[in-house]
């Protein structure tokens, strides 16, 4: 019976990679789910503020089991600019992801992240945190406790640090399901193409 305990304990988290947590969406087109190729990540993303949160969310995504899925850059090399006072940002939205969805791939166009919101660094981070993930192909999530949940947070709580902001065990499970599917839409950085269709804000 000791050497069953044993083999259930190991076996169990294992399993629980092989499905999306319930409530979980990822991106798609054409029903297959979105990611980016191995061969090119990490992501280079480029901020020009806020450095110490910026860090603390890459390397919540880094530590996430899938290695390392961004790294700092400078705007010349960056695969990805994250604007923290874009226009482009719809009224009442904290954070987006830009996206020209393109026959059999899903180009990244901007990420930007409401800097001017007047809430704590912990509730900013948690805002970064989704865009990222949605960055790498994660959608929405119906459960409260992930970082992917679609509703954010609500300014009016008490202030939250740093720290708080983290990924959830689902979030984990998310992304290690996402990232061993062998069937997908590749996520590739947009090339700038004055015929290029509008990009769209995506959740």
């Amino acid at each position: 019976m000791r050497w069953l305990a044993v083999t259930l304990l190991l076996v169990l988290p294992i399993a629980a990679q092989s499905e999306l947590p319930p409530g979980y969406k990822v991106m798609r087109q054409f029903g297959k789910p979105a990611r980016w190729r191995r061969e090119n990540l990490p992501i280079r993303l480029f901020s020009s503020a806020h450095e110490r949160l910026v860090d603390h969310c890459l390397a919540r995504w880094n530590q996430a089991g899938q290695g390392v899925l961004y790294r700092r850059s400078s705007a010349d090399e960056a695969d990805v600019r994250l604007d923290w006072s874009s226009p482009r940002l719809p009224a009442g939205r904290a954070g987006a992801v830009w996206w020209n969805p393109v026959m059999g791939y899903l180009l990244v166009d901007g990420m930007a992240v409401d800097g001017e919101w007047n809430v704590s660094q912990g509730v900013r981070a948690r805002v970064l945190l989704q865009e990222l993930g949605h960055c790498l192909g994660l959608s929405d999530s119906t459960n409260p406790g992930d970082v992917m949940y679609t509703v954010v947070v609500n300014h009016r709580r008490r202030p939250q640090p740093l720290e708080a902001a983290r990924l959830s065990a689902r979030d984990q499970q998310a992304l290690a399901w996402l990232y061993a599917q062998e069937e997908f839409v590749p996520i590739q950085v947009h090339l700038p193409d004055p015929a290029a269709p509008t990009p769209v804000p995506m959740r």
